[in-house]
């Protein structure tokens, strides 16, 4: 039985230095304590560390938290407030007047009592903040106001259509032009894309070239995956509009000179669609992109491999480039720095391991030390401070009896831009 091995690499924390997000995500809270009158956020990288380490890698999440946690500190702090119901921007320029406290100053208790709560990390910040609210001695009509606002916030954090929170911090990561061209939304601001002023490649250019030897010599195949919003499938047979698809995972691929298959959000988006099931049926900690993404490293086709990801979950149907691991011994690595990630993909291997599939899975956390690797350990095989570490990690654990041919070259797998074109 020949044997196969599989490279899936998450993007931000891993592949790129985020620069771009943590920008975004500094300017979203610093522009929430300006409308609160409040004074400039400090948000340091071991408080974004503490948020981290509990599953919140993606902003999306992330600045709801925020929000609503500074909104809940305040009312703490001045139970006698009056809060009426506005929408989410007039609503915090209603605690003008008082005192905002520092986030990094009031989130730990917050924090601890989401450690307790069971759900997604989006549900988990919506019922802690509900709790705490529910524990306060404020103003009935604040009291009504402020829960609406909370239920509201957190009902639909990745359609930016319906989620004011979402908006800003998009607008701010990709930039006022290209946001304005992707959802059809009125710019709040006139800034540039924070994504092409502030990452930077983490992927050293020996690594690179290393990788890239690899795959010209059939010894490992390579997906990127990531939870970064994206425009649909390269290989999209249906062409569909690009309205409501942000192409930041291409803006990294770009940034890395990468040309592998991806399968990152928008993907995903596009399958939930494509099959008629809500988009959080099918995302992280689900197995679907995961699946997705082992299927897309075989065969470099994202599109049937979404469909046949789905097909697994759904139906227990093997088919597509999925079917592709019968009868061979196929070794994933994964390297990821995300909890919720590495959840996912573990799920997927077993999932296939139920069909039959020899498949063995050997996963690389990438984390620095500190809370996030603490977290990473029980589910990886090593924890690794850096990408170039865990390439130098797995060259020589690659099966030397992989035989060496020299394929064909990759089909080219290309991006559309926002505005359609």
């Amino acid at each position: 039985m020949s044997t196969q091995h599989l490279l899936l690499f998450d993007v931000d924390g891993v592949l790129i230095e985020d620069g771009g997000y943590y920008a975004a995500l500094v300017a979203t809270l610093n522009y929430f304590n300006e409308l609160m009158g409040a004074h400039p956020i400090v948000f340091d990288a071991p408080t974004r560390d503490q948020f981290q380490s509990r599953g919140y890698v993606n902003e999306w999440d992330l600045c709801p938290l925020c929000a609503g946690t500074l909104i809940v500190a305040t009312l703490t702090r001045h139970p006698d407030l009056a809060l009426r119901p506005a929408p989410f921007e007039d609503f915090l320029r209603q605690c003008r007047g008082v005192s905002v406290p520092q986030l990094k100053d009031v989130a730990q208790p917050y924090l601890e009592q989401i450690d307790r709560l069971p759900g997604k990390p989006v549900e988990r910040a919506r019922d802690m903040l509900l709790n705490a609210l529910a524990q306060l001695s404020v103003r009935e009509d604040t009291r009504s106001a402020t829960e609406a606002l909370l239920r509201e916030m957190f009902s639909q954090t990745h359609d930016v259509d319906r989620a004011p929170v979402t908006q800003i911090f998009q607008e701010l990561v990709i930039g006022s032009k290209l946001y304005a061209e992707s959802y059809q939304l009125p710019p709040r601001f006139a800034a540039p894309s924070v994504l092409v002023t502030e990452d930077r490649s983490l992927i050293s250019a020996t690594a690179q070239a290393k990788l890239a030897e690899w795959v010209q010599a059939n010894r490992v195949q390579v997906c990127v995956y990531t939870a970064r919003p994206s425009l649909p499938p390269a290989d999209d047979p249906d062409h569909i509009s690009l309205i409501g698809y942000s192409p930041e995972a291409e803006l990294g691929m770009q940034l890395l000179g990468m040309a592998y298959p991806l399968i990152a959000t928008g993907r995903v988006q596009w399958l939930a669609a494509k099959v008629n099931v809500p988009f959080e049926s099918v995302t992280k900690p689900a197995p679907i992109q995961a699946l997705a993404a082992i299927g897309a490293a075989l065969t470099h086709e994202e599109a049937n491999s979404l469909l046949a990801a789905h097909a697994l979950v759904a139906r227990r149907e093997l088919s597509g480039p999925l079917a592709r691991l019968k009868d061979r011994t196929t070794h994933v690595w994964i390297v990821e720095d995300g909890i919720l990630g590495m959840q996912a993909t573990h799920g997927a291997i077993d999932l296939l391991k139920q069909n039959g599939l020899d498949l063995h899975a050997h996963a690389i956390g990438i984390a620095a030390g500190g809370p996030k690797a603490a977290a990473l350990a029980p589910l990886s095989e090593i924890v690794l401070p850096d990408v170039n570490a865990a390439i130098e990690y797995i060259e020589p654990r690659i099966d030397r009896s992989t035989k060496d041919t020299t394929p064909s070259a990759p089909p080219a797998l290309q991006w559309r831009t926002g505005n359609g074109e």
